[in-house]
């Protein structure tokens, strides 16, 4: 069932998610307190982090704090310090998402620190948390943060070479991934220029997941979006959604992107009719 979801959440399937995320988590806790073994406490710290990362999505903050604070708890009981950064990861992300930025970024950086030695997972997790720290510098419109923490990043990126998997991250961590987070972080900083240089020498098929390549054309029609360069925003958001329609029509920040294009510029037939497929008013 883990698996399962793990899998519908890569392949940008919330629906499916959303129905088999409860059933899940109550599977879980029951074999945690049968078993009380460290090993089912990861598991079902899987569970949580799997779903907070689906409320992130939906920018259900509230629900999402909870989720990624008995992943942490959970985590803390098993025996892999990569999920322990994982949801902290996530807890940061939810913490900055509430409008408490120095909190989240803490959270991230501390648990960053933790995550030493040379194991390639740690160095890798390391990467993922100082990126997120850097976002979080960007929302706050501090550029020179988000450059220095993403080339620490780049910096663990180089060491590593090929892309890693991270069975706690299915974006997993690598040149491409962090090229992804700087794309976002310009754009949030206010910047979309240089986030639409850096969108220019990511490949596509070098993102490891439909939920990674459509994240990067939401944020790249974002950049667009930005500029005013509508025909571009909307051409990259049809992209998006011929590969993972449901990233399109249910994430909040998207939606929002396409009805602020219907109400300060021309309406094109292409925009209409995905106004439309989103069910806007």
């Amino acid at each position: 069932m883990l698996g399962k979801a793990t899998t519908a959440f890569h392949s940008c399937r919330y629906v499916d998610l959303s129905r088999d995320l409860p059933k899940l988590v109550v599977g879980m806790q029951q074999l945690a307190a049968a078993d009380d073994d460290p090993h089912a406490y990861g598991l079902l710290a899987h569970a949580y982090t799997l779903t907070s990362r689906l409320l992130i999505k939906l920018d259900a903050v509230d629900l999402g704090l909870l989720a990624a604070d008995r992943a942490h708890t959970f985590a803390t009981g098993g025996s892999d310090p990569v999920l322990l950064g994982e949801t902290a990861r996530n807890k940061s992300i939810l913490i900055r998402k509430a409008g408490w930025p120095d909190d989240a970024a803490a959270i991230a950086l501390h648990a960053a620190d933790q995550l030493t030695g040379t194991d390639p997972r740690s160095r890798s997790q390391r990467g993922l948390l100082l990126m997120s720290a850097g976002y979080t510098a960007a929302r706050s419109r501090d550029a020179a943060t988000l450059v220095d923490l993403t080339e620490q990043a780049r910096r663990i990126a180089d060491g590593l070479g090929d892309r890693l998997m991270l069975p706690t991250h299915g974006g997993g961590f690598g040149r491409s991934i962090v090229d992804l987070h700087l794309i976002s972080g310009h754009t949030a900083v206010g910047n979309p220029t240089a986030a639409l240089a850096v969108a220019d020498r990511v490949k596509v098929k070098n993102l490891p997941t439909i939920e990674r390549r459509a994240r990067y054309l939401t944020d790249t029609a974002a950049a667009h979006a930005m500029l005013d360069q509508r025909t571009e925003c909307i051409d990259t958001l049809l992209q998006a959604e011929r590969i993972a329609p449901q990233e399109v029509r249910t994430r909040p920040a998207v939606r929002r992107m396409v009805g602020n294009l219907m109400v300060t510029g021309r309406i094109s037939p292409d925009l209409r009719a995905l106004s439309a497929r989103l069910r806007l008013p």
